[in-house]
C-alpha cells in the first residue's frame, strides 16, 4: 500500500526497494536488513530464485537466544 501511495506504479519500482538475503548471511546481519521493515525479507540465491524467507520475529528470537 506504501508503494501505491507514493505513486509508484511500476512493480521493479516497488521490488527494487525490499531488501534482500543470501542464505548464507548470519543473523547479525539479518538484523540490520530487517530492522527495519515490515514485511518478510526474501531470501534469494546466487540465480535470485526464491528459497525462503525471514520473518522479523525469527531474528529477534534468534539474537535473544545467543545472549542467554
Amino acid at each position: 500500500m506504501e508503494a501505491i501511495n507514493k505513486d509508484k506504479n511500476d512493480l521493479d519500482d516497488i521490488i527494487k526497494e525490499v531488501p534482500i538475503a543470501e542464505p548464507e548471511e548470519s543473523v547479525n546481519d539479518l538484523f540490520s536488513k530487517i530492522a527495519d521493515i515490515n514485511t518478510p525479507l526474501p531470501v534469494l540465491d546466487d540465480k535470485q530464485k526464491l528459497k525462503g524467507v525471514i520473518v522479523k520475529t525469527n531474528v529477534v528470537a534468534n539474537l535473544a537466544a545467543e545472549k542467554v
